[in-house]
């Protein structure tokens, strides 16, 4: 994950944090977007997880998703 180096027990940490997070807030969609982007695929993954989170609420992300490789 971002920051997490090499720690193996961190980023662990970090991924139980995340499955627990829940629905992120409308607000985050636009940061969510750009890290749907990001060259660090575990960021983009987790960006991509929360957006579909958010469901209906996303849906002008979709055609931004839909590029995303």
């Amino acid at each position: 994950m971002m920051n997490c180096g090499d720690d193996e027990a961190v980023s662990d940490w970090v991924v139980a944090a995340l499955e627990e997070l829940g629905t992120p807030s409308i607000s985050a969609v636009e940061s969510l977007n750009s890290l749907a982007m990001a060259e660090n695929s575990l960021v983009a993954y987790w960006a991509v997880t929360l957006l579909g989170r958010l469901a209906p609420d996303a849906t002008d992300s979709q055609a931004k998703l839909a590029s995303v490789r």
